[in-house]
């Protein structure tokens, strides 16, 4: 059987917590804007978030709070000035897999 890796394994994890975190993860956490579409809308204040906005910032929180409790100290400071859930995830993929050009690059090599 082969090895899941940590990526695989955290992954794992994060998805057994509640099904919508990977994708708070993956694909983002959005700021609450007075008008969505018009991304030089100012933000709306807390208590004008509906239900679903509300949700959302949870989750998000909940994915930065299973991320952090994964790392050692010294990933965690590496993360600590991160706002959202996905900038923690990229931050960590980044650093221990590099960049996509540099991971191609490093392919390459071992030929």
């Amino acid at each position: 059987m082969a090895q899941i890796t940590i990526y695989g394994k955290m992954q794992l994890f994060l998805k057994s917590q509640e099904t919508s975190i990977w994708r708070i993860i993956t694909k983002g956490y959005f700021t609450q804007r007075v008008d969505q579409n018009d991304t030089t809308s100012t933000e709306k204040k807390e208590t004008n978030w509906t239900l679903e906005e509300k949700s959302k910032v949870l989750l998000n929180s909940k994915s930065q709070l299973f991320l952090s409790w994964a790392l050692r100290r010294e990933e965690s400071e590496r993360v600590d000035e991160c706002d959202t859930a996905k900038e923690v995830w990229y931050t960590l993929q980044t650093h221990h897999e590099g960049m996509s050009h540099v991971k191609e690059t490093r392919k390459f090599e071992l030929f």
